[in-house]
């Protein structure tokens, strides 16, 4: 009896880990605000934002506000156009998986044909207050690590050793190091 029972928790669990993977999210998205020279929004404007599989168009609604999503991870340019407006653009806003990049435009008026570009611009997201760190294949395989994925973990800020997790359960901005837990796969 034992055994059976040992044996339906053990396949509820790996259909329950089967769905949690299944669920990861692998695209992030471009948000935004545009505004006038006096800080108001402007409803209407057309935004394009090319990337490495082409581009996609928006337009922003009554508040300022566009929303561009299901975006590959990657290097995007933004360009933003409206008439009575010079066309804006934003070169190098990078995308990461499962996270909003928010930008905050700001038409000048002018020609149609006057382009503004902006280079290096930094994105803000406002709407959350965590910390995080996306980690890549190209940072596991550069960087002289131990060759486990545990050891990247720590790589992250506020990463720790400790509250009795061991060094493949670290503990992350103070929480229990079980709410970090990886189960390696056989």
């Amino acid at each position: 009896m034992r055994k059976v029972f040992m044996f339906l928790l053990v396949l509820g669990l790996m259909s329950y880990a089967a769905n949690a993977f299944a669920q990861v999210a692998t695209t992030g998205n471009i948000t935004g605000t545009v505004t006038d020279q006096n800080g108001a929004a402007v409803p209407g404007v057309t935004v394009t934002v090319s990337g490495p599989l082409g581009e996609k168009t928006a337009t922003t609604d009554s508040n300022g506000i566009f929303h561009v999503e299901n975006l590959i991870p990657g290097n995007y340019n933004v360009k933003v156009s409206n008439t009575g407006f010079k066309t804006t653009s934003v070169e190098a806003v990078t995308v990461l998986v499962g996270k909003d990049q928010t930008l905050g435009i700001k038409l000048e008026p002018g020609e149609v044909t006057a382009t503004v570009t902006v280079t290096g611009a930094a994105t803000v997201d406002s709407s959350k207050t965590e910390t995080s760190t996306n980690l890549n294949d190209q940072l596991y395989n550069n960087i002289p690590v131990q060759r486990a994925v545990s050891s990247l973990f720590y790589l992250a800020p506020g990463t720790t050793d400790g509250l009795g997790g061991g060094k493949d359960n670290p503990s992350i901005s103070g929480a229990s190091a079980l709410d970090n837990y990886t189960l390696p796969m056989a």
